[in-house]
């Protein structure tokens, strides 16, 4: 089975439009409303335990912020996963500085998402310039009513507490990246012995913008590691 993890402001079903079977489509705001502000390593190991409690050969899916837990997950448990994809994914900021910077940013998010007019604080994120040659998800509005769960994403899962990638996983890789996302595609060759793949007329919002394309990609890689 495919555990598919997805985006920050995104929802479980940004992956219908792929059309995969046997995947289960994770709703990673449950997770922040049932454990508020669970870490990023405390996430990694309590979902790796429930996967594992389910499924014997899970194969790991991850977009964006998804990719980022899903490394959690990968690194709390190396030898639990068959395989592992990650879309659009930041394998961790290099300095402290980098680090200190964007827990600031990610906080000044969280406030803004705690009390900001829901339609002015998407149109704030939609903008910002890896986004900007994507199409947002549909289901954005509507968490509105779980403004507390993304806030406390922003702090809980920011980048600024991930610790680094630096070194390769025990099980195959992948990472897809849109060619019109030349900040993350930089960003991949940082994961050590991961496959690599850039998706035609894309950008950062693989799932929502080229989901056809995606799917292919997928599927395709994981007929060739079997």
């Amino acid at each position: 089975m495919i555990h598919a993890l997805h985006g920050n402001l995104g929802s479980g079903s940004d992956w219908t439009a792929l059309g995969i079977e046997d995947l289960r489509a994770v709703d990673l705001w449950s997770w922040q409303e049932q454990h508020p502000g669970i870490t990023l390593t405390k996430f990694g190991e309590a979902f790796a335990a429930e996967v594992e409690a389910i499924d014997p050969q899970p194969i790991l899916l991850g977009y964006s912020l998804g990719g980022r837990l899903a490394l959690q997950a990968m690194t709390a448990r190396p030898f639990l996963w068959k395989a592992a994809i990650l879309v659009s994914t930041h394998p961790g900021l290099a300095s402290e500085n980098e680090r200190e910077e964007r827990l600031e940013t990610d906080h000044r998010w969280a406030s803004r998402a705690r009390v900001e007019d829901w339609a002015e604080f998407l149109e704030s994120w939609n903008r910002q310039p890896v986004l900007a040659s994507s199409m947002p998800s549909a289901a954005q509005v509507s968490l509105e009513s779980r403004r507390e769960a993304v806030a406390s994403a922003f702090e809980s899962w920011s980048l600024g507490h991930q610790v680094a990638v630096k070194q390769a996983f025990p099980f195959p890789v992948l990472m897809i990246n849109g060619e019109l996302d030349e900040k993350f595609s930089a960003l991949a060759n940082r994961f050590p012995g991961a496959e690599m793949v850039r998706v035609s007329n894309a950008g950062h919002r693989l799932p929502t913008e080229q989901p056809g394309e995606l799917a292919l990609v997928i599927r395709d890689w994981l007929a060739k590691i079997g």
